[in-house]
């Protein structure tokens, strides 16, 4: 069902330069929804080089239905036993694809088959690591992202860097308590990394964080706490990021951040994803919706099922919204298409 209902929203003022559009962001999408049954898997990061070479992963209950690709025309599984449980997907080319997971576990796809291509140490003292992250500015130049446990079962931020062919851990400075779970590269050794803080004995309130990371250390640029008026997320575009600050939607590209709009909706969600600063999609809590640069706009109602959104990955002419059905265990990719 696609919904004509306009959101209450305030816009700011026109962000100019590359990554500003001449026409607003389009919305004649035609949809197709994908069901997939991961035997109960979570999937939950996706990526992809094209639209008919995507890649979908989640977190093992079985192992053999934790990676998925769509060809373009159906998504399928190798229903390989790996010993992997992913966290994060990250594709270079049709032939170069990379999944972090449990246990410092690093993976590549060659084009033909996935590998494990490195295992990296746990921190001294960590007694468990998850690596939840991965991007970088190029294949042979990643970082990989993620959160150790020490004794007490707190949580602790690391970053590790691919050069060449080794891994190596970057020693950031410590957040305690606080995870690191995605991050993306906006230009040369500079990067967006989000972060969740949770405090072990589980007091309230857990909080959403981004930093700016320059190689080597981090910068915290926003806190918020974990629920609509808080949450962040961010995605890349040509020049910057967009940023999901709460409510507040803004462009980001290493100075001041340059407001977009302020979010009215008690519906809106904690995922973006973008092609500029006037095409911006938004997960909301019944559906996704988009910013055109003038008002913002549901662009799919999901009904029955309570959804959650994944994850997001949007192409030249197409978008693909990854969703969760807790009540039934199955995952759905819902697909739209712009006219070519």
């Amino acid at each position: 069902m696609i919904s004509t209902v306009i959101l209450t929203l305030s816009s700011c003022n026109k962000v100019v330069g590359p990554h500003y559009a001449t026409q607003p962001g389009p919305r004649d999408y035609t949809w197709q929804v994908d069901t997939i049954n991961a035997d109960g898997n979570i999937l939950s990061s996706i990526d992809g080089s094209s639209d008919s070479s995507v890649w979908a992963v989640g977190e093992a209950g079985d192992f053999r239905f934790t990676i998925w690709h769509f060809d373009g025309k159906k998504w399928s599984t190798d229903s390989v036993n790996r010993p992997l449980s992913p966290n994060a997907v990250r594709a270079f080319s049709p032939t170069d694809v990379w999944a972090v997971g449990e246990d410092g576990q690093i993976w590549n796809y060659n084009g033909i088959d996935w590998s494990q291509q490195a295992r990296v140490p746990l921190p001294k003292g960590a007694q468990g690591m998850f690596l939840n992250g991965i991007d970088g500015n190029s294949p042979s130049n990643l970082y990989a992202d993620g959160e150790f446990f020490d004794s007490l079962d707190n949580a602790h931020p690391l970053i590790y860097h691919l050069s060449g062919s080794q891994w190596s851990q970057i020693k950031i400075q410590d957040f305690p308590d606080c995870g690191l779970y995605k991050m993306s590269f906006f230009a040369s050794n500079r990067a967006l990394v989000l972060g969740f803080k949770h405090l072990p004995d589980g007091s309230a309130p857990d909080s959403d964080k981004i930093f700016s990371f320059d190689g080597n250390n981090l910068q915290e640029i926003y806190s918020g706490i974990e629920n609509r008026t808080g949450w962040a997320d961010f995605c890349r575009i040509a020049g910057g990021c967009i940023l999901l600050e709460g409510t507040s939607l803004s462009f980001y590209d290493g100075g001041q951040s340059q407001s977009l709009l302020m979010i009215a909706s008690s519906n809106s969600g904690a995922g973006i994803v973008a092609r500029s600063t006037d095409d911006v999609v938004l997960s909301m809590l019944d559906g996704i919706a988009q910013y055109n640069g003038s008002d913002l706009e549901y662009l799919y109602h999901f009904t029955g099922s309570k959804l959650y959104v994944t994850g997001m990955k949007m192409f030249s002419k197409s978008l693909f919204i990854l969703t969760h059905d807790y009540s039934n265990g199955l995952n759905y990719v819902y697909r739209g298409y712009l006219p070519k």
